[in-house]
């Protein structure tokens, strides 16, 4: 999937459309449980006032590009705003029918503006395709060991800027009690590609409540940091 080399690539044409203080923090291709694809850049030092820039220098393009070459079919690019204006996320959606509908309109959300949308046909194909249906596997596989309805919202793999890759699953209806091993997540990791160091359990407003499990391929800086974890 080599997207530890995409996020560098990125990052480099970020920089040189705006300032050598910019930079992508993370690149992650994601899935939803409704079938939505995606792949999300999370840039630093960017603001509303340069998403002109980055139409007219060619980056949302470049963007597009990158992620039709990845499966997602760039139906809708936008881009979320936080409280000082700076851009959070930079996204490329291929939405499903149901939210399709959300998205006719400008702004969504509060806090989402449309750059653009267009009516393309297809679908999710090669990695898009891949991490939709690993969201998929996830969800039964814990199903099947706990007995309980999980749901798994979203699946996405990532690269940050720091090094590290991983995959990472956001996770409704888990107790820390119901799993306390779950080796199918550095399985359904490797088939993507990454080849997990650490996997490990986040929690919620409770240390009894799993909301997400992460497959981490750390890089040297973070690697010291895994005292603590809750390693499944």
């Amino acid at each position: 999937m080599k997207l530890k080399m995409h996020r560098e690539t990125m990052e480099k044409e970020l920089k040189r459309v705006l300032t050598a203080g910019s930079a992508i923090n993370q690149l992650a291709l994601s899935a939803n449980a409704c079938g939505c694809v995606a792949l999300t850049t999370f840039p630093l030092g960017v603001n509303v006032e340069d998403i002109e820039l980055l139409k007219a220098k060619g980056f949302i393009e470049r963007l597009k590009r990158l992620a039709a070459e990845l499966g997602v079919v760039p139906k809708n690019v936008s881009f979320q705003r936080g409280e000082n204006f700076e851009i959070l996320q930079l996204k490329v959606l291929d939405f499903c029918k149901r939210c399709e509908f959300e998205y006719e309109g400008e702004r969504p959300w509060p806090d989402v503006s449309i750059i653009e949308s267009r009516s393309e046909r297809g679908h999710a194909e090669k990695d898009a395709l891949a991490v939709l249906s690993c969201r998929g596997a996830v969800e039964e596989e814990l199903r099947r060991v706990t007995g309980f309805p999980i749901y798994v919202s979203e699946l996405s793999v990532f690269a940050l800027k720091c090094g590290c890759v991983g995959l990472s699953a956001n996770i409704r209806g888990l107790r820390r009690q119901d799993l306390t091993e779950f080796p199918y997540f550095r399985e359904a990791a490797q088939g993507l590609g990454v080849m997990p160091k650490i996997v490990y359990a986040r929690f919620g407003a409770t240390p009894s409540e799993i909301i997400g499990i992460t497959a981490r391929d750390t890089c040297e800086r973070c690697e010291k940091y895994t005292e603590g974890l809750y390693l499944l």
